[in-house]
């Protein structure tokens, strides 16, 4: 993780309560002025509140960017902000109307921030903030709102709901997509963005149970590189990865959006074709070979071409399930390999095991059947 990201990590929290807070006590300091006004308060208290509405926000945020832990000093500070909210309704003697609102957004802040364990903090502060009001403006409660006071908390009334609603509603938004990120990331393979071998298998059931109750056709291929070893061994792991990601980008290429494409491990690759004949197959196979053998892949002055080779299993009724399926296909695999690799075989689809191999030379492709007793 770079410095920055790290940053942005320690950060975070204060970082989505900053604008809110900013908002917030802006039009809170809306509503004091008319209250302060009409009774008359002493300048101290108007630059302490002024100070507080207008810089507080950005030092909090400045200190939260210098703490290790942004989410339990911006949950501190939001603390801090229900201290003061009890101290400022005591300083407007207890106005009913914007001491309500304003105690009643602050509650807000602190269940959205936090939860309830954060609103009990925060009722708590509110109350001793009231006290420690009390003590400093005494105890002259004024029930009454006059109508420019009422005027002065729309605002705030109308606007910071919204400002909290769009709040969580971006904040649920990036959860959703972090959700259905760590969802793909958990089925997919990290260096070729396939299904990983255990979801492929659980897609691979699936398709299995489909054809097994409408009586569909589909063909499992697994694809392996040949001699990837040796590429490893010769041009190194880095080299060898770059050969991985090109067969997978020639697979997503070349194969439609229903089939299921997966990594098996290493350099085997596992292929289901829904609604496709052997037959038709047999030409997908071929193209996949042909088109993955002119494949160029290297770095630098490195320039390597790899081939493939390829075992087709057919679904048929009589298998017991997909790893007999799997191992139908692994089989032929195992067999194109036997044949001299940069070919493909196909498993029979009745008992007994009769091969049928291909195998392209450089002027044409040349067929051959095989026979296993």
């Amino acid at each position: 993780m770079s410095g920055g990201e790290r940053k942005r990590n320690k950060i975070g929290f204060a970082r989505r309560i900053h604008a809110s807070r900013t908002i917030g006590l802006i039009l809170a300091g809306i509503a004091f002025i008319p209250a302060f006004y009409e009774l008359q308060q002493p300048l101290w208290v108007w630059l302490a509140f002024g100070g507080y509405f207008l810089v507080w926000p950005h030092l909090a945020y400045l200190w939260s960017s210098i703490y290790n832990d942004s989410l339990r000093m911006g949950q501190n500070h939001l603390l801090i902000d229900a201290f003061c909210c009890g101290i400022g309704v005591a300083a407007m003697k207890f106005h009913l109307v914007p001491s309500a609102i304003l105690m009643t957004m602050v509650a807000l802040n602190n269940i959205s921030s936090g939860g309830l364990p954060l609103f009990s903090r925060g009722l708590i502060m509110q109350v001793l903030g009231i006290f420690a009001g009390t003590w400093v403006f005494g105890w002259h409660p004024q029930w009454q709102n006059s109508v420019a006071v009422t005027i002065a908390c729309l605002p705030m009334l109308a606007i910071y709901p919204l400002a909290i609603g769009l709040y969580s509603y971006r904040f649920a938004t990036r959860i959703h997509e972090q959700k259905l990120q760590l969802r793909k990331l958990s089925r997919t393979d990290g260096l070729t963005g396939l299904y990983n071998r255990t979801y492929w298998q659980l897609r691979a059931v699936e398709e299995f149970e489909r054809c097994e109750r409408n009586r569909k056709h589909a063909v499992l291929i697994m694809l392996d590189i040949d001699h990837f070893k040796n590429i490893n061994d010769t041009y190194g792991h880095d080299v060898g990865d770059d050969v991985i990601r090109r067969v997978s980008e020639v697979l997503n290429r070349q194969l439609r959006n229903i089939d299921i494409i997966g990594r098996f491990g290493g350099e085997e690759f596992c292929i289901v074709l829904p609604d496709i004949t052997v037959n038709d197959s047999k030409k997908i196979a071929e193209r996949l070979r042909i088109l993955i053998a002119s494949e160029s892949i290297g770095q630098g002055n490195i320039n390597v071409q790899c081939t493939v080779s390829l075992g087709i299993a057919e679904f048929t009724q009589h298998l017991q399930g997909v790893d007999e399926w799997i191992k139908a296909a692994d089989t032929a695999l195992y067999e194109a390999k036997n044949n001299g690799r940069n070919c493909y075989c196909i498993a029979p689809a009745t008992k007994g095991l009769h091969l049928i191999g291909e195998r392209s030379g450089e002027a044409a492709a040349q067929r051959k059947n095989l026979s296993i007793e």
